[in-house]
This record gives C-alpha cells, structure tokens and sequence, in this order.
C-alpha cells in the first residue's frame, strides 16, 4: 500500500504542497531548497507569501528566478512596469546598497538601463549644463563627478530611491555603473523596450506560457486534429507547483477522484505534463498574463471544474454513470487534457446560446437592463441578472449562486451544474 500511494498522482499532488512558502521559512536547508526550484514554481512561492514575508527566501533566489518573477510580474502590457521593479526590488535595499546593486546588475541589461531612464533626467556635464536648481527639486552629483541627476516627477515616492540605487551601483562597481548611466542617458528607449520584450517572450515560452494566439486554442471545438499540445514524458519532470496541485485534490470531483488513481510513473508523468501545459493556457487564455496569485488561484480552480465537467459528458457518451471513477480513470489516462478540457468548454455553449436567444425578447432585455439601477444587491432579481450576465461572458461563468454576494462566480462543474442553470434561464 505505501509503494503504492509513492506511486500515486495523488502522492504527486502531497509532495507539491510541501513545497510552500511558509514550510521554506522554517526549513533548516532554506537557501538549499529554494535555488533548487524550477523558476516559476519559486515565483509562485514568492506570490504566495508576498513580498514583504518573502524576503529571505528572494534573498536565496538565484539569477534566473529572479529574472522569472520580473518577467512574469514587472511589465504592463509591452512594457517594463517601473512601479512594479521598485517593489521587487525593495526587499534587496532593505538588505544593503551591496545586495541592491548585485541584484539590479543580474537583470538583463535592457531592464537596467530602462528602469534608470524612466527614473532620473541625467546631465553629462563633461559637455553640457545642467539647468538651474531649484529648492523644490532633488539633485545628485555622482560620485565620479561626470553626472548630475534628477527625478523625472519628483512628486512619485519610489519604494527604492533612484539616487540610492545610483549610489549602489557606484558602490559595488564603478564602471558598471558609468556605463549603464551613458546607456540610459543615449540609447533608444523604444529600441531597447522592443528588445527586452522580444527576450521576455522566448524565456516566457521556455517557461511554458504560449502566446494569445496559441492559448486560446484550448476553446477549439473538440477533436480536431493537430490542435492538442500533448506528449509523453520521462517520469523524471517538473513537479507540479503547489498552486496548480491544490485544486486538484478535491475528491468530490470524478476527475479528480480518476487522476488521484493512477499509479503508473509514465502516466502520471505524462498527465503532470500535460496539467502544467493546460493551466499555462488557460492563464493566458483568462487573464493574460501571470500576475494576482489570487487571479491564477481562480483560473486552476477553472480548469479543475471544466476537466470534471469533460470527464462527466465523456462517460455519459459511453453509456457509464458519471460516478463511475474506474471508468473516468481509462478516460483521463487515454484522453488528452485539452480534449477533456474542450468537452467540457463546448458544453456551455448550447446555455449561452439559450441566453443569448433571451436577450432578443424586448420585455428579457427590459428586465436586464435594470442590472444597472438595481438598487437593492442582495435582491432575487439582482441574482437572477448576474446569472444572466455571466452566462453571456466569453467564458460562461455561473454567477448569482450567492444572493449575498451574486457577482461571485466559477466555473460549471457538472452536468446537474448545466441542468440546473438551462431550468433557471428558462422559468426567469
């Protein structure tokens, strides 16, 4: 029995869960543990704590996890984020000028030099002048005298001072940091913006994360060709991360109950693979971007959900009871995940359509409108209206289950979930 549970998907599942933040915090081999995890699973740990909490375990990380959180958490749209830079890098200053600048100095240089030309107007005063003071505006003089520097908005409090990241930098190598200075002083900022984001894109897709295009595929009606990014693997991957694994321990799920059966080390590696590629998707599918853990915590719930609901059409289409686990294990370890998942996507499309239907009744459209000037929000009416509104989202969410809270929403789970909501649309 225990050879068999060291074996188990669900034992998979147990050990991602151990590698949490608050367990590394107490953990005697701390610094050990953390440069040993995979890149975005140590982001996700950091997520988790938040960056304050977190601040000895980033101060463990290595070069390429901290390039991972910057490039998964520091850019708005095509853009570096300056805010958001400023705050991973204030659990490094509160550390010391040293651990700051031997920090800064490991992203890749385009960050660098970007971050330092949104912060500060600098002056070569070799060969020119800089303007006038005034008692309202800071100014620094480096310390090999070739530069003065001010605050492009004095107004905005950076978490990290520009002129104390300057002075770290000058402090830990003085070279460096005339260099990056000129560079930020004279290069092209859309130049360098265009390369930096064409370098984040290819260690994104190294990470797992597809392009648009490519994520939304997993809404692609189900068995078409060549449209499915599944292999087998060697047993030997990437464990799951904790934030993927916790959804799927829910035993009231038939998928989950089918996935935590398999025992077999190829397949189970062959499903964690493919569970990691499918959430990567639906991350970007979802909300664009890795970013709000809570958001990505919503989203591996989703998909969670939409699995089981999958799972749930693909029995009934073999005749089987949807509480028939044996059977929903030869399907979950014969069907890709993204099938699954598309079975169960393309089974709300029939309910938004009813929706839709609704809403070309002129007295439906009346009542709905009404959502907008609802006053009271914790009426039926209001519920009902939510309802209406999630179901008609590009990715039909079940909202208005909670009358004290009908905004809330999550995903249909199950056929009873669709059955439920194809009678409430219908007597509305």
């Amino acid at each position: 029995m225990t050879e068999q549970r060291a074996l188990s998907f669900s034992h998979r599942l147990e050990d991602a869960l151990q590698r949490t933040g608050k367990a590394l915090l107490v953990d005697a081999h701390m610094q050990e543990k953390v440069q040993a995890m995979e890149p975005y699973e140590a982001y996700l740990v950091f997520k988790e704590l938040g960056l304050e909490d977190a601040v000895p375990l980033l101060q463990c990380a290595t070069q390429e996890q901290i390039q991972t959180c910057i490039d998964l958490d520091c850019w708005e749209g095509d853009e570096p984020s300056v805010a958001d830079l400023d705050a991973w890098l204030s659990p490094f200053a509160q550390a010391g000028k040293d651990v700051l600048a031997e920090t800064f100095l490991q992203l890749e240089s385009e960050i660098q030099v970007l971050h330092l030309a949104a912060m500060l107007n600098i002056y070569d005063v070799r060969n020119e002048e800089a303007p006038p003071e005034h008692d309202d505006m800071p100014r620094k003089t480096t310390q090999d005298g070739f530069f003065i520097l001010e605050p492009k908005d004095h107004t905005i409090e950076y978490d990290v001072d520009p002129f104390y990241l300057v002075d770290a930098l000058y402090l830990h190598d003085y070279h460096e940091a005339f260099r990056l200075l000129m560079a930020a002083k004279w290069e092209l900022a859309g130049q360098l913006s265009e390369q930096a984001l064409q370098f984040r894109t290819g260690r994104l897709a190294d990470l797992g994360f597809p392009d648009r295009v490519e994520a939304l595929t997993i809404f692609s009606a189900p068995g078409r060709p060549n449209q499915t990014p599944y292999r087998t693997v060697h047993h030997t991957q990437t464990p799951l991360p904790a934030l993927y694994a916790d959804p799927m321990r829910d035993q009231s799920r038939v998928f989950c109950r089918a996935a935590n059966q398999i025992t077999d080390p190829q397949a189970i590696a062959t499903l964690t693979h493919a569970l990691m590629t499918l959430c990567n998707h639906a991350v970007i599918a979802f909300v664009q971007h890795p970013g709000s853990f809570e958001r990505m915590r919503q989203v591996m719930v989703r998909v969670r959900d939409t699995l089981n609901l999958g799972t749930e059409i693909l029995l009934t289409s073999q005749g089987r009871m949807v509480t028939d686990d044996i059977a929903a294990c030869a399907i979950v370890q014969s069907t890709p995940l993204f099938e699954i998942f598309r079975h169960g996507f393309a089974a709300l499309k029939p309910l938004q359509q009813l929706a839709q239907k609704r809403m070309l009744e002129p007295s439906f459209i009346t009542w709905f409108d009404g959502l907008e000037t609802e006053q009271d929000d914790y009426s039926q009416s209001r519920s009902n209206r939510m309802f209406v509104k999630g179901l008609l989202a590009s990715g039909v969410l079940w909202q208005g289950w909670d009358i004290l809270r009908p905004e809330r929403e999550k995903a249909f789970s199950t056929l009873r979930d669709l059955e439920d909501a194809k009678v409430r649309l219908e007597n509305l």
